[in-house]
């Protein structure tokens, strides 16, 4: 008996991607954009990360290519203030208070 485990979430915001450029970070950033999220992409090299922005911005979402080697902790914190929010511009507020509405729970 197979068994679906697919799961079905809705994201309002930025998300941050390490190992972003392929394989499982690839996949999770083109996942979180597919789900409404705008995606900082981090990789050492962040020219590495060209196809998948491409990918990410397919979707209608922004992407942000960011270099950084994640065990080096200087370099994370000098991404770490180059990255979201303030690195990918917001949504008009009209079309946040919309996706708001929508995403309210009935009581």
């Amino acid at each position: 008996m197979s068994q679906d485990h697919t799961v079905s979430f809705a994201v309002d915001g930025v998300a941050v991607v390490t190992g972003a450029a392929q394989g499982i970070g690839q996949a999770a950033a083109v996942a979180l954009a597919q789900q409404g999220a705008d995606v900082a992409l981090v990789a050492r090299d962040p020219d590495r990360c060209a196809e998948t922005a491409g990918m990410v911005e397919a979707l209608g979402r922004r992407a942000l290519a960011l270099g950084c080697d994640v065990a080096d902790k200087a370099a994370v914190a000098a991404c770490a203030r180059r990255a979201p929010p303030a690195a990918i511009p917001r949504r008009r507020r009209s079309q946040q208070r919309r996706h708001r509405h929508r995403s309210r729970v009935p009581r």
